[in-house]
């Protein structure tokens, strides 16, 4: 990818600053996501599982194996085999539904809270360290731009697992 750099004069475009910021997004995740990964890879936990518990983080409550399934893109039969695996792991609690004893819901427990937030943190980790490199300057003007986009009305919604996060710190 050809990133060109718009002169002083002139506005960038769109597209100008969709690519830039495209390969900056994309090295950032690359590299928090590369560390963030490998604590997974001395668990039990498979990448299907670990969606899991994603989407569970994300909710913030707890969900039907229906929902659940909705929300992986998986058959019932497939999300259900998913959760007995985190629940013999220990990582979410597996419980009847109060109002229909049918429904089965699924949430993290303690211990798959701590998973995720242990992956989180890992990648929150690098961010640090990316911004903590940039000169002074550089760093003031990307808080500068960035807390002007979150504070306006330029996202639709905020992150589900980060948003989760907050509540989670602020409680």
């Amino acid at each position: 990818m050809t990133i060109t750099d718009p002169s002083a004069d002139t506005a960038a475009s769109t597209e100008q600053t969709f690519d830039v910021l495209v390969e900056f997004l994309g090295r950032l995740m690359t590299t928090a996501e590369v560390d963030a990964l490998d604590s997974l890879f001395n668990t039990e936990i498979s990448f299907s599982h670990f969606r899991t518990l994603m989407v569970l983080a994300g909710r913030g409550r707890a969900l039907s194996v229906n929902e659940l399934g909705e929300a992986l893109h998986l058959s019932v039969a497939a999300t259900g085999r998913n959760v007995d695996k985190l629940v013999g792991l220990g990582l979410v609690d597996r419980r009847e539904d109060s109002h229909d004893r049918r429904i089965k819901r699924v949430s993290l427990t303690d211990e798959g809270h701590t998973v995720v937030n242990a992956h989180l943190d890992s990648k929150e980790e690098q961010f640090r360290h990316f911004v903590g490199r940039l000169p002074a300057e550089l760093r003031t003007n990307l808080y500068d731009a960035l807390h002007s986009i979150v504070s306006g009305d330029y996202l639709s919604e905020s992150d589900p697992v980060f948003a989760h996060r907050h509540h989670q710190k602020v409680d």
